[in-house]
Order: structure tokens, then C-alpha cells, then sequence
């Protein structure tokens, strides 16, 4: 039975320290440089401009910062109160999203009043997410002693982790006086992908401990993770970007759909199961616990044989996680303006995400941007943002979300850094 419950919840619980290009809808400096101009005229500013971007972002609607940093930052032994502020925040259905990325971006215009500006540029991404259940997580970090003679309920519960690189070319175009389009074409170097996938079931425990038996069908795709996730080359996909802005007299409508692609995965290592498995064996404690080598130890191949579970390398095809976001600027005057966001990713148990920013000029190139966010794979969040312009030309921008990392980080979830630095010319 230990080796069981190795291979069906250490698959999925394998979390590993893991964005886009240049998006105009979150770009501050592009928000703050309409409020500086005495009306919304249409257009683009600059000639050109270069811009190196990077973000990091974790959340979650139960697994707490202090759990998730002793987990994945520091790798330490995580306490019995350690735990306690994710279980007290579990639910039936759980959401966690990690996102680390990187970007270096160019536009460019041959006239200085030319309405099509050309961009390309360069990045990686490195994505995961997960949907579980609030038995997978107990059973993973407490074991399943807990649960004798019950059912702990295992499904439905995913995670997926995309790991690649790009290169992107794309073309904006001002339509008319009200309307500029765009689109972007990515060409996508595989690194690493892996999913695990649990449909509907449950994992019993025998009351003395004898056995336990799964009854969820499941499967798990892997590659072998690279050294180097720059260098890996296991697999080309494509994806497009699309992109249009409607101006009003005071206010920005942008609609923008990302990501919209696919992948083909070389080689990849595929585990099914859609039976009822049986195992004898004793019960187990937490995977975390010291002196436990649960994780160190399992070699899928070879636990996988002995259950009767076949493996198959094979190639597959999966779609990148694509973006709608719909936002909306409206300028009061050349000192307030406020903005709202909506996102949503095609993925399962994913929330709308919904973000409210105020925008106030403390000088005409100094911008502070306050916000609070609701959904994604969180819950409720606040953000404060910065954009600075140094010698007219250059702005630096940070958004940082940290708040309930240092006030609350117990019972509460969400924190990281986006950076923008660009140079106009």
C-alpha cells in the first residue's frame, strides 16, 4: 500500500520552484501616459521603445504563504501548526497557480506618424496550476490513517505545469480615429510539461489498516524535467495574440485574448488507470515528516509495473493556457483615474479574476496605483503599484502584491512582483 499511495499522491503533489510579453492593458506606464495627455487622442506616442519585463506571482484560495514558502523556498520540515492555516482554509474545491516569467520586447515605427507599429521580442514562461480536493491535500501532508474505514475523496483534482520559450513577432495597426488592432504570432520552444489528472472517486482505508483501495480513474504525463530549462528542446508549438482598443472621449475599452495556442510534447511518459486497484500493505504518515523518504525513493517505472499500471511514451498535444481579459480606463482629470480588469483562463475550476486600480498623479511623472483583486486561483488580494518616467524617455514600474505575505502569513495567501523597465525613443 506504501508504494501505492506513493505513485498516485506524490504524482501529483511533485510542486517544484518554478508570463507574457509585453500586454498593454497591464502595462502602468501606458495606463499613467494617457493621463498625462489633455485628452484621449488615438495613436501611438513614441517611435519606438525596448522593454525588459519580469513577474512572479503565487496565490491560492487555501494553501497559506507560510505553508507554500516552507514547501517550495526553503524546504524545510513543515510543524503540525504549520499546516494548520491551510487546513483551517481548505474547501471542497482548491485552487493554487504559480507563475514566473520573463520577457525582452522591441517595438518600432519607420515614421514617427505612422499608424502601424511593429513589435517583437522574446520570453520565457514557467506556469503551474492546480485543482484538488480537500481529501488529496490531507492525505498527501498527513496520510491516510486518518481515514480508516472511509472514503477520502481524491477527484476531480489536476495539476499542470508549463514550462517554454518563445520568440514573437507582431503588428498594430490604428484604424481609425476611435480604433487600433493588433496580433501577435509566437513561435514556441518546448521545455517541460506535465499533468496529472484524477476524474471522480474516492481512496478507502481499511478500518485495521489492511488495505486501501482506489477507485478513480487517473492519469500522469511527464517528461524527464532539464537541467536546463532555456536550453530544452522537447517540442514546437505556435500561438497567437489578438488584440484591439477602442477609445472614448474619457475612457479605454481593451479586449485581448493571449496565449492562444498549442504545444507538441516529445516523449512523453503516460500512466493510465480506469479500474478499481487494491492494495494490502500498513498505513502511512505525512510525506513531509522527518527521516520519510517517500518522495526521495519512488521510481515510477518501477512502481508502476508492480501495480499492473502500464506506462506508454508517447507524443501529446496540449493547448497553452490561454487568456480573455477585458479592461476598462476611465480618466477623471489629469490626477485620477480608475481602471477595471477581468481575466479568465480556460481551465479547470478556475474563477474569473476581477482587479479595481486607482491611478493618482503625485507629479506629472510620478504615478501611484493602488488595487484590490478577486477570483483567479485566489481569493480576495490587494496590489500597489509604482510608475516613475526619469529623463522623459525612460520609466521604471513595479507592482508589487505582498501585503498579506507580512501581515498574514499564517492564514492567507498570494504574493509576488511584476517589474517593467523601458526606454522610449
Amino acid at each position: 500500500m506504501k508504494k501505492f499511495i506513493q505513485f498516485s499522491i506524490v504524482c501529483f503533489f511533485g510542486i517544484s520552484t518554478t508570463t507574457w510579453a509585453q500586454n498593454y492593458s497591464d502595462d502602468l506606464y501606458w495606463s499613467t501616459s494617457k493621463l498625462n495627455e489633455d485628452s484621449l487622442r488615438i495613436g501611438f506616442k513614441d517611435k519606438g521603445s525596448v522593454q525588459l519585463k519580469g513577474l512572479y506571482n503565487y496565490n491560492s484560495n487555501s494553501v497559506t504563504n507560510d505553508f507554500f514558502g516552507k514547501l517550495v523556498y526553503k524546504s524545510t520540515y513543515i510543524s503540525e501548526d504549520d499546516k494548520q492555516g491551510s487546513l483551517n482554509r481548505l474547501k471542497a474545491h482548491n485552487r493554487l497557480g504559480v507563475d514566473l516569467s520573463a520577457s525582452l520586447h522591441g517595438t518600432y515605427r519607420s515614421k514617427k506618424d505612422s499608424t502601424v507599429l511593429f513589435d517583437a521580442g522574446v520570453a520565457y514562461r514557467d506556469f503551474t496550476y492546480a485543482y484538488f480536493s480537500k481529501d488529496i491535500f490531507k492525505l498527501a501532508f498527513e496520510g491516510n490513517a486518518q481515514y480508516a474505514g472511509q472514503n477520502a475523496a481524491v477527484g476531480p483534482s489536476t495539476l499542470k505545469e508549463w514550462s517554454y520559450a518563445s520568440l514573437f513577432v507582431g503588428v498594430q495597426k490604428v484604424l481609425c480615429k476611435e480604433l487600433i488592432v493588433g496580433a501577435r504570432l509566437s513561435f514556441i520552444k518546448a521545455g517541460f510539461y506535465r499533468e496529472t489528472t484524477m476524474g471522480k472517486g474516492n481512496l478507502y482505508t481499511d478500518p485495521n489498516g489492511a488495505y486501501v483501495e482506489l477507485s478513480a480513474p487517473f492519469h500522469w504525463y511527464s517528461q524527464q524535467r532539464p537541467d536546463n530549462p532555456f536550453a530544452a528542446n522537447n517540442g514546437w508549438g505556435a500561438g497567437v495574440d489578438l488584440y484591439a482598443q477602442r477609445f472614448f472621449k474619457k475612457s479605454i475599452l481593451s479586449i485581448e485574448v493571449r496565449d492562444l495556442g498549442a504545444v507538441n510534447w516529445r516523449n512523453m511518459n503516460t500512466y493510465t488507470g480506469d479500474k478499481t486497484y487494491r492494495y494490502e500493505g500498513q498505513n502511512i504518515g505525512d510525506i513531509l515528516a522527518p527521516g520519510n523518504s517517500y518522495i526521495s525513493s519512488v521510481a515510477l517505472d518501477s512502481v508502476a509495473k508492480e501495480l499492473g499500471i502500464e506506462k506508454v511514451v508517447q507524443n501529446k498535444t496540449t493547448m497553452l493556457p490561454t487568456r480573455l481579459q477585458v479592461s476598462y480606463l476611465y480618466k477623471a482629470n489629469t490626477k485620477w483615474a480608475v481602471k477595471g480588469d477581468l481575466n479568465y483562463m480556460f481551465l479547470k475550476g478556475y474563477l474569473p479574476y476581477a482587479k479595481i486600480s486607482a491611478y493618482y498623479a503625485i507629479t506629472p511623472s510620478l504615478f501611484v496605483v493602488p488595487a484590490i483583486t478577486v477570483g483567479g486561483y485566489g481569493s480576495v488580494n490587494t496590489q500597489l503599484g509604482l510608475s516613475a518616467t526619469v529623463a522623459k524617455t525612460w520609466s521604471l514600474q513595479a507592482n508589487v502584491f505582498a501585503l498579506e505575505y507580512f501581515i498574514a502569513p499564517t492564514s492567507y495567501s498570494g504574493h509576488g512582483l511584476e517589474l517593467y523597465l523601458t526606454k522610449r525613443f
